[in-house]
């Protein structure tokens, strides 16, 4: 083990690269012996011996206890063989190993098999899960054995040790645990069809997200996507509001969307595109769209505009009715836990919409859809579109809103059912983040077999009206700091005309 010097080890043996063999049973009237056992089955007995062997390891390792009886015993169980005979298959497959020298003049000991080495690996990979295979030989060279990165790999390949992405996940304190908890109870309990709910949030989007892979054909250079500033990428930021689709009300799930911006009065003529084919962005005094951040205020008038949009698509078939809009908890929009400005925005929604206002846990944006799966179709749907100009703002803010007016609602249905999935796996997990251990049901093929065909054909065949005000916009209509520019549109044309005979303009944006 670790600590001491081992001899040299090869990295050979027959059991890397021998597929795995099914116990077979023994014929009838005989004792189940060596002579019965094919050299497949050895060689397979030979992994079982040696998974056993690094399953132990890891037990010990994380409990401190050492594991009772031999592991030759539990292999013999499994097969249903005696122990002699695993022994004895292990001691044949050794003596198969064509890469294991022996005793002999001048070779000094025999080298050690591939047990030893995974038993190195393993504690190694305990002690750092990150090291790469260079540096995993690296640290097995130093030990006395002689290995190249592609050994370690192969070893590594043979021990069933498997890769993934480090993705960081968000800090849960017990509170937010609790609320989690909460939350999932709530679901699953209260409102498991989602009837009548809506989730809101907002959304960076980039003019690339790296997410997609280019084809290269033969003899193709590569292509480089050129942009002014990876540092300062072009993007910017919507915000969106879509509920539960209804085919038989003909309502796409599609309530809401417009950008995170406010207007702002150009002082001066501005130009945009590359060097040589630079064109007029705006002249002086028009209005044009700013980014800005959601803070308190802007999200109340958001809220307002919202609740409004919701009742006007759907008026025909939940008038009177109560319904329930998710917001997050970002303490951003002034809306944080615990903090009194949402229950003053809970009860004007209340008052003036007859919308129930309720916050998401903390840390948690799987319980929204929006986070769950929408925002990322949209990205993708932004780069399908393939506009030439994305790198102009108002380019890539039209191909957000088509991407928006295009997204499959069928999609949204299949993200509230699998809202239900997380809330169960929140539940399995304790309320901490999530880890997918087996029950999760397969949400697709589930609706898949309850809707049908015909039934998934009713959902995407459902549109948004081309003449709704709350989808499709291309600019944002909140006031500026002087009063002007409520409804006004963010293209030059319009904005020109709002803009001439003023005598003073100034940012809005503070």
């Amino acid at each position: 083990m670790p600590g001491t010097k081992r001899p040299r080890s090869s990295i050979g043996g027959p059991a890397a690269n021998k597929r795995r063999v099914v116990p077979q049973a023994t014929p009838k009237g005989r004792a189940p012996g060596s002579k019965d056992v094919t050299t497949d089955e050895k060689v397979a007995m030979y992994v079982d011996v040696t998974e056993e062997t690094i399953r132990r390891l890891k037990e010990e390792r994380r409990t401190g206890v050492r594991a009772k009886g031999k592991v030759v015993d539990v292999v013999a169980k499994k097969w249903k063989r005696a122990s002699m005979t695993v022994k004895n298959a292990v001691k044949a497959v050794k003596k198969r190993n064509p890469h294991r020298k022996r005793k002999g003049r001048g070779q000094g000991r025999a080298r050690s098999d591939v047990t030893e080495l995974a038993e190195w690996i393993t504690q190694l990979l305990i002690n750092d899960d990150m090291l790469t295979y260079r540096e995993l030989a690296a640290e097995l060279n130093g030990e006395g054995f002689e290995i190249a990165h592609m050994g370690a790999y192969r070893v590594c390949q043979s021990m069933g040790v498997t890769e993934y992405s480090d993705v960081s996940v968000p800090i849960l304190s017990d509170e937010n645990i609790a609320r989690r908890i909460e939350w999932a109870k709530n679901v699953l309990k209260n409102n498991p069809d989602h009837v009548l709910e809506f989730h809101h949030d907002e959304k960076w989007f980039y003019v690339i997200s790296g997410r997609r892979n280019r084809k290269l054909l033969p003899g193709e250079e590569k292509k480089r996507r050129k942009q002014a500033s990876r540092r300062y990428a072009t993007k910017v930021m919507f915000s969106a509001c879509v509920g539960m689709p209804y085919p038989e009300h003909n309502f796409d799930g599609k309530v809401y969307i417009r950008r995170v911006a406010r207007k702002k009065r150009a002082k001066r003529r501005s130009w945009k595109g590359p060097k040589g084919e630079k064109v007029i962005s705006h002249e002086k005094g028009d209005l044009y769209d700013v980014d800005c951040e959601m803070d308190g205020a802007f999200f109340r008038r958001e809220l307002k505009k919202m609740g409004a949009a919701m009742r006007r698509r759907t008026a025909h078939f939940a008038a009177g009715k109560q319904l329930v809009l998710q917001i997050d908890s970002a303490g951003g929009h002034a809306i944080a836990n615990g903090h009194g400005n949402f229950d003053e925005m809970q009860k004007m929604m209340m008052k003036e919409f007859g919308i129930l206002l309720v916050q998401q846990p903390s840390n948690s944006p799987e319980s929204n859809i929006l986070d769950l799966m929408v925002w990322r179709g949209l990205q993708s749907g932004v780069e399908a579109l393939r506009v030439k100009d994305r790198h102009d703002k108002e380019a890539l803010a039209k191909a957000c809103l088509q991407a928006f007016r295009e997204y499959d609602p069928y999609k949204i249905r299949l993200a509230f059912e699998m809202v239900n999935d997380v809330a169960q796996l929140v539940l399995d997990n304790g309320g901490d983040n999530i880890k997918n251990n087996g029950s999760h049901k397969g949400v697709r093929k589930t609706l898949k077999e309850q809707l049908g065909e015909e039934g998934i054909r009713k959902y995407r065949d459902l549109q948004a009206p081309a003449e709704d005000e709350d989808i499709g916009r291309e600019g944002t209509d909140h006031d500026l700091s002087d009063g002007e520019g409520e409804g006004s549109s963010s293209s030059s044309s319009g904005a020109k005309a709002k803009g001439k005979g003023k005598g003073k303009g100034g940012s809005s944006s503070k």
